[in-house]
């Protein structure tokens, strides 16, 4: 019985993030190529897989410019997850990849349905004080390609984009550029 526990506690530590209890890049990596083999190799219809990278707008400052500490930090990931946890829907993956960088994974007919949703996070998390400030986000792009041409794009042009633009906005290619 001990061993049973502690195979199913590795489990948990290998595919959830131990901070945020999203899941861990490894296991969103793994759940991405799954679902996009699966739409590649099936005639899903107009249904599509869309990606957004989303990231915290001024993270570094919750540490470094109201001094606060790493006990903060901590707390503005574990609150922004918990948020977008709660809020998306079931059969979406969603997963923290890096630092205060995550990434959703979600099925839709049209980029505007996932722009809406992630429209609706941006602005819960900005309405929602975690106590120290108020923290936005970015989002990136979709995929009909391979997941690393997908997070290539989503990451080095939508998020960039969004802080080029100033930050705590959504960034989606028009739907046209998707064909």
């Amino acid at each position: 019985m001990a061993h049973n526990r502690l195979a199913q506690r590795l489990e948990r530590l290998a595919r959830f993030d131990n901070l945020t209890g999203a899941l861990s890049r490894k296991a969103l990596l793994e759940a991405a190529h799954a679902r996009l083999a699966r739409a590649a190799s099936g005639d899903r219809g107009a249904v599509r897989e869309f990606v957004a990278v989303v990231d915290i707008d001024h993270f570094k400052s919750v540490n470094d410019g109201y001094g606060y500490g790493h006990a903060a930090d901590d707390d503005v990931l574990r609150h922004f997850a918990d948020i977008v946890a709660a809020r998306i829907r079931e059969g979406d993956a969603f997963g923290r990849i890096g630092g205060e960088e995550f990434c959703l994974f979600c099925r839709a007919e049209a980029i505007g349905d996932i722009t809406l949703l992630v429209e609706r996070l941006r602005r819960t998390v900005e309405a929602t004080p975690c106590g120290l400030l108020h923290y936005n986000l970015q989002r990136g792009h979709r995929g009909r390609e391979s997941l690393a041409s997908l997070m290539v794009r989503a990451d080095a042009r939508r998020l960039y984009a969004a802080k080029v633009a100033g930050r705590n906005r959504v960034e989606a290619p028009a739907e046209d550029a998707l064909a």
